[in-house]
Protein backbone atom coordinates (compact mmCIF):
# COMPACT_ATOMS: atom_id res chain seq x y z
CA UNK A 1 0.00 0.00 0.00
CA UNK A 2 1.88 3.40 -0.73
CA UNK A 3 1.57 6.27 0.80
CA UNK A 4 0.12 9.60 -0.38
CA UNK A 5 2.55 12.45 0.73
CA UNK A 6 1.82 15.83 -0.16
CA UNK A 7 3.98 19.08 0.97
CA UNK A 8 2.77 22.75 1.60
CA UNK A 9 3.96 26.05 3.09
CA UNK A 10 1.56 27.70 5.44
CA UNK A 11 1.76 30.47 7.98
CA UNK A 12 -0.47 29.34 10.49
CA UNK A 13 -1.40 25.46 11.28
CA UNK A 14 -4.11 23.84 9.07
CA UNK A 15 -7.23 22.57 10.96
CA UNK A 16 -6.63 19.05 9.74
CA UNK A 17 -3.36 18.41 11.29
CA UNK A 18 -3.88 15.37 13.55
CA UNK A 19 -0.12 15.85 14.90
CA UNK A 20 2.09 18.67 14.88
CA UNK A 21 6.01 18.07 15.19
CA UNK A 22 7.86 20.32 17.42
CA UNK A 23 11.73 20.67 16.91
CA UNK A 24 13.35 20.86 20.09
CA UNK A 25 17.60 20.99 20.34
CA UNK A 26 19.76 19.72 23.00
CA UNK A 27 19.93 22.90 24.40
CA UNK A 28 17.73 26.22 24.86
CA UNK A 29 14.12 26.93 25.50
CA UNK A 30 11.56 23.73 25.05
CA UNK A 31 8.60 25.44 22.71
CA UNK A 32 6.08 26.08 25.12
CA UNK A 33 3.45 24.70 22.78
CA UNK A 34 4.88 21.43 23.76
CA UNK A 35 3.49 21.83 27.66
CA UNK A 36 6.60 20.16 28.71
CA UNK A 37 9.54 21.29 30.46
CA UNK A 38 13.22 19.87 29.28
CA UNK A 39 13.55 17.58 33.10
CA UNK A 40 9.99 16.28 32.33
CA UNK A 41 11.01 15.44 28.47
CA UNK A 42 14.24 13.99 30.02
CA UNK A 43 11.92 11.34 32.72
CA UNK A 44 10.48 10.47 29.25
CA UNK A 45 13.95 9.38 28.24
CA UNK A 46 14.10 12.55 25.22
CA UNK A 47 16.80 14.74 25.13
CA UNK A 48 16.95 16.24 22.20
CA UNK A 49 19.51 14.48 20.42
CA UNK A 50 18.86 14.19 16.23
CA UNK A 51 16.50 11.56 15.45
CA UNK A 52 14.34 11.33 18.68
CA UNK A 53 11.25 11.41 19.29
CA UNK A 54 8.30 11.84 22.36
CA UNK A 55 4.82 11.57 21.77
CA UNK A 56 2.68 13.30 23.61
CA UNK A 57 -1.22 12.48 22.60
CA UNK A 58 -3.50 15.20 23.56
CA UNK A 59 -7.15 14.84 24.21
CA UNK A 60 -8.55 18.03 22.74
CA UNK A 61 -6.16 18.43 19.78
CA UNK A 62 -3.71 17.21 17.63
CA UNK A 63 -0.93 14.83 19.15
CA UNK A 64 1.95 16.75 19.40
CA UNK A 65 5.44 15.46 18.62
CA UNK A 66 8.40 16.45 19.99
CA UNK A 67 11.56 15.92 17.60
CA UNK A 68 15.03 16.10 18.23
CA UNK A 69 16.73 18.33 16.13
CA UNK A 70 20.59 18.20 18.02
CA UNK A 71 22.57 21.81 18.27
CA UNK A 72 20.09 23.86 15.99
CA UNK A 73 23.06 25.94 15.20
CA UNK A 74 25.24 22.93 13.41
CA UNK A 75 22.05 21.70 11.89
CA UNK A 76 23.11 20.16 8.27
CA UNK A 77 20.95 18.86 5.48
CA UNK A 78 21.20 14.87 7.00
CA UNK A 79 20.39 16.08 10.77
CA UNK A 80 17.09 17.59 8.86
CA UNK A 81 16.43 14.38 7.00
CA UNK A 82 16.97 12.36 9.77
CA UNK A 83 14.48 14.23 12.41
CA UNK A 84 12.06 14.45 9.39
CA UNK A 85 12.17 10.46 8.87
CA UNK A 86 12.20 10.04 12.88
CA UNK A 87 8.65 12.68 12.74
CA UNK A 88 7.28 10.29 9.64
CA UNK A 89 7.77 6.95 11.45
CA UNK A 90 6.39 8.40 15.04
CA UNK A 91 3.30 9.73 13.41
CA UNK A 92 2.42 7.06 10.60
CA UNK A 93 -0.89 6.04 11.35
CA UNK A 94 -1.36 10.43 11.05
CA UNK A 95 -3.33 11.51 7.87
CA UNK A 96 -1.85 15.11 8.42
CA UNK A 97 1.14 16.22 9.76
CA UNK A 98 2.55 19.18 10.35
CA UNK A 99 6.43 20.86 11.39
CA UNK A 100 8.38 23.91 11.48
CA UNK A 101 11.29 21.69 11.28
CA UNK A 102 12.70 24.01 8.72
CA UNK A 103 12.43 27.27 10.77
CA UNK A 104 13.98 25.85 13.49
CA UNK A 105 17.73 25.22 11.83
CA UNK A 106 20.63 27.69 10.84
CA UNK A 107 20.11 26.19 7.62
CA UNK A 108 18.68 28.60 4.52
CA UNK A 109 15.17 27.37 4.16
CA UNK A 110 15.29 26.09 0.48
CA UNK A 111 18.10 23.32 1.66
CA UNK A 112 16.24 23.14 4.98
CA UNK A 113 12.82 22.19 2.94
CA UNK A 114 14.52 19.50 0.76
CA UNK A 115 15.91 17.97 3.49
CA UNK A 116 12.79 17.43 5.46
CA UNK A 117 10.85 16.35 2.13
CA UNK A 118 13.63 13.80 2.14
CA UNK A 119 13.50 12.49 5.49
Amino acid sequence: MANNVSVESARSIPKNADAIGIPVGVTGTVPRQLGLSRSALSEHGFDGKVGQTLVVPSSNGPTLVAVGIGDARKATAATVRRSAAALARATARRSHVVTNLVDAVSLDARTAAQAAVEG
